[in-house]
């Protein structure tokens, strides 16, 4: 790792903190507007969290073991303050049933990959985040299949467009991304911080898009 990517690569580290920790200060600033966010702004102490915990494991006192395991919680946390989510901003009682049936199975896949592998490396926990990332691709789907079919209008206005919108393009980017992690990281490992960065990238642009939910002058509550 030459100094430039070096460089690069916390900086996009750094910036998402910080994108993290304004989503937060927002959520709290503007919660009242719609009281299904609580799990977005939930959703952002934990990453705030999470980033802090990764950088000291991984940098000030390395731990890959701990590391791994807290960026695994950190998947299964996200999957279900996601997934519950979008599941409460579909209005079909059908769909949310077929949301409720498939998402037990994330968990049982994911015990699968865990048995499969001696121990809990960054290899388990990319395809961690691929499986994750095509379970919320599928919800998300959902969600809009419900919203353009119920022909709702004033999309702008609506919080769960602009929240379920950055967790699907941000899953969406993310399948390639790290199915494609371990060979880039062997292969051109020069590339490997890029590829990381660009994964810091996407959660930048989904956390503005968050805040631009919360943004929303239109007031809805639970």
């Amino acid at each position: 790792m030459d100094n430039h990517n070096l460089s690069r690569f916390f900086y996009s580290d750094w910036v998402m903190t910080a994108i993290t920790i304004i989503a937060f200060v927002v959520s709290m600033r503007y919660r009242e507007n719609n009281n299904k966010l609580r799990l977005i702004t939930y959703y952002t102490i934990v990453s705030v969290a999470a980033d802090i915990l990764s950088f000291y494991f991984e940098y000030i006192v390395p731990n890959i073991t701990i590391s791994s395991y807290t960026l695994a919680v950190y998947v299964v946390i996200e999957i279900t303050v996601f997934s519950t989510f979008i599941m409460i901003n579909i209005d079909s009682s059908r769909i949310k049933k077929i949301i409720k049936i498939i998402f037990p199975s994330f968990f049982a896949v994911a015990a699968c990959l865990v048995m499969g592998h001696s121990t809990l490396n960054y290899e388990t926990v990319s395809l961690f985040i691929v499986l994750e990332a095509l379970y919320l691709i599928i919800f998300s789907l959902f969600y809009f299949f419900n919203l353009f079919t119920t022909h709702q209008n004033n999309l702008k206005q609506q919080p769960s467009f602009w929240i379920i919108s950055g967790i699907l393009f941000n899953s969406g980017c993310s399948v390639p991304l790290f199915l494609l992690s371990e060979y880039t990281a062997t292969n051109f490992p020069y590339y490997y911080n890029i590829v990381c960065a660009f994964n810091y990238i996407l959660y930048i642009l989904m956390f503005l898009l968050f805040i631009k939910a919360y943004l929303c002058k239109t007031k809805v509550t639970c």
